[in-house]
């Protein structure tokens, strides 16, 4: 029995331009997930998340930036 991706979080500072990249990639995200914490993509049974920085910290307990992306 092999391993299946069930999901892939990205945490992020600025919801609305992360969102904004991953439209101009193709995929679909609803406008009105630009202000949510926390928003969910199923791309053929793989699921993108996208947590804000608050979020991450708040439910891990803590959280720093591993390294230089933009968002």
């Amino acid at each position: 029995m092999g391993i299946k991706l069930d999901m892939v979080g990205i945490v992020v500072k600025d919801m609305k331009r992360a969102l904004d990249f991953y439209r101009i990639l193709g995929f679909d995200i609803a406008e009105d997930a630009d202000k949510e914490i926390h928003v969910e993509v199923d791309q053929n049974g793989v699921r993108l998340a996208f947590d804000t920085q608050e979020l991450a910290k708040e439910v891990y307990g803590g959280w720093k930036r591993a390294g230089r992306a933009s968002y």
